[in-house]
């Protein structure tokens, strides 16, 4: 007797849970290739500093100073600054977008993430986060538009990146343990879909 009320208990609860109807979020999913993966286009909007943080700044400018050809290294206050924690471990990492004509074209401009890691006399130094498989096309930048959210999502740890697109499409990027990859792009008609709009 205890053991069916138990059950009809549980039963109910199950009922109950599948009926429930969830709070309204953005949070869909999405079947993407045979399986199916939650999408949120809400987030932190990527608001980029072109005169403060300088000493973040002085960092971008001496990577691409030492990794470029000259004639194409920008100048420094063309270097756009935000700094964020993208994966929540306490140090904030430099996110950088370089309004330089040799570095912007129709898709947008350089955008690029420095994380802070140790080097092998225990100092830190900061080294970009890739972005695209490393067996494909690997780059330590992406050319995208400035508006760029970094999604309430997190795959592996890390948060997940939204671009939008000139046309109002968003494409989603995902952290892969070693470098972000690009996962689905949502044409502008998805998007406001999405959005109930």
């Amino acid at each position: 007797m205890h053991h069916n009320v138990i059950r009809f208990i549980f039963i109910c609860l199950l009922l109950f849970q599948c009926n429930a109807k969830p709070p309204h979020t953005t949070d869909v999913e999405k079947n993407i290739s045979d399986k199916t993966v939650r999408i949120n286009l809400e987030g932190y909007q990527v608001q980029f500093d072109f005169k403060g943080h300088q000493k973040e700044r002085e960092i971008v400018y001496r990577y691409y100073e030492s990794s470029i050809k000259k004639n194409y290294i920008p100048k420094k206050e063309e270097i756009g600054i935000e700094l964020y924690d993208i994966d929540n471990d306490g140090n904030l990492e430099i996110l950088s977008y370089l309004e330089s004509s040799g570095w912007c074209g129709s898709l947008g401009c350089d955008f690029s993430i420095f994380k802070k890691v140790p080097d092998k006399k225990d100092n830190y130094v900061y080294q970009p986060i890739y972005w695209g498989d490393p067996q494909e096309n690997k780059s330590p930048g992406i050319i995208v538009h400035k508006n760029i959210i970094i999604s309430r999502n997190t795959t592996l740890g890390m948060y997940d990146f939204l671009f939008e697109g000139g046309d109002g499409d968003v494409s989603i990027w995902q952290w892969k343990g070693g470098y972000y990859d690009f996962l689905v792009n949502l044409s502008e008609q998805q998007v406001l879909k999405l959005k109930g709009k």
